[in-house]
């Protein structure tokens, strides 16, 4: 099966079980049996199997996008997976620091989102928000004309909604970025 078929189905897949999860538990939280009512924990419990699944089939397809290109990853308390390709700085970013970054953001599929030659540089305060969770720990990891790979479960980049512009709902993202700027 060719990447972008493979790619679909497991889309489908995964919106499929999950839309099945999310209807069993709400069928099951919104008829209970005769008088009685139901705890908030019943009525989380359909929805926290599902993202348990839905977390699991994540990291397997990052799991898989890692082994195919046979990135050397590590990986942070927090599920960024980083890979430092030049490290070049003699001094590392850190928290208050003004960043200015060149970048390509990518899907697991391979579509390119963002590029900074397009888009324009990364620029934000490091500590200070206007990025994503997995950008600002990632970028504490490297420094002035470091070159690096991240990549951002989707707790960690645009969550359950993605950016409502070009990144989907639950996407994973590959960052490759290097720090042109630190003030």
């Amino acid at each position: 099966m060719n990447r972008g078929r493979l790619l679909i189905f497991r889309l489908f897949r995964n919106t499929l079980l999950g839309s099945l999860f999310l209807i069993t538990g709400c069928e099951e939280a919104i008829k209970p049996a005769g008088n009685e009512s139901l705890t908030v924990i019943e009525l989380k419990e359909p929805l926290i199997k599902t993202n348990k699944y839905l977390t699991r089939t994540e990291k397997d397809d990052i799991d898989e996008f890692v082994y195919r290109y046979k990135w050397q990853m590590k990986s942070s308390g927090t599920g960024l997976l980083y890979l430092i390709e030049a490290e070049n700085a003699v001094r590392k970013a850190k928290y208050g620091d003004f960043i200015k970054a060149k970048y390509n953001i990518r899907l697991l599929n391979g579509d390119v989102v963002y590029d900074s030659e397009k888009d324009g540089l990364l620029e934000f305060q490091v500590g200070k928000g206007g990025v994503t969770a997995g950008i600002e720990e990632g970028i504490l990891l490297i420094g002035l004309h470091d070159k690096a790979k991240f990549i951002l479960p989707s707790h960690l980049a645009y969550g359950l909604l993605g950016d409502s512009k070009r990144i989907p709902p639950r996407s994973v993202l590959i960052y490759e970025i290097e720090i042109i700027d630190l003030q």
